[in-house]
């Protein structure tokens, strides 16, 4: 193992996501994930963080980890009505027709949820496949 190796790196993101420092774990695993795309999966999914983590703090886990991939992803519910979440969510679906993939972020408010859920129960029907941040994290290989 390498200072600069995925491995190292992804390390080095869980101790600092353990440390609560967000920003910086979310710095290394962006780099561990660009050396080795399928780092997570490698690490039991989400590596060992989510593990030593209170289950307080999953959710900003989970959220920085969904920041970090969602780079030209939707803040389903910035805009916290019924209304806007289902305008977002069209973008969201939009966003993956023409990319393959699209992420949504959103937080855990009532309607959010509410909203997340109804527009899931059909998701399939419409061709759309809800998978983990973690495997949305992973660009498929070109064939």
């Amino acid at each position: 193992m390498t200072p600069d190796s995925a491995s190292t790196l992804a390390n080095l993101a869980s101790a600092y996501f353990a440390r609560k420092q967000y920003e910086l774990a979310s710095e290394y695993i962006t780099k561990a994930v660009a050396i080795d795309p399928g780092i997570l999966e490698h690490r039991n999914g989400v590596g060992n963080t989510v593990r030593d983590q209170s289950v307080g703090d999953r959710p900003t886990y989970f959220y920085y980890l969904a920041k970090t991939f969602a780079k030209a992803g939707v803040v389903l519910d910035a805009v916290p009505t019924p209304n806007e979440i289902d305008r977002a969510l069209a973008r969201l679906e939009g966003m993956a027709r023409e990319t393959g993939i699209a992420v949504g972020v959103a937080t855990a408010l009532p309607v959010s949820i509410a909203r997340i859920a109804n527009w899931a129960k059909n998701a399939e029907a419409r061709g759309f496949l809800l998978v983990p941040i973690s495997a949305a994290a992973v660009k498929p290989k070109s064939s």
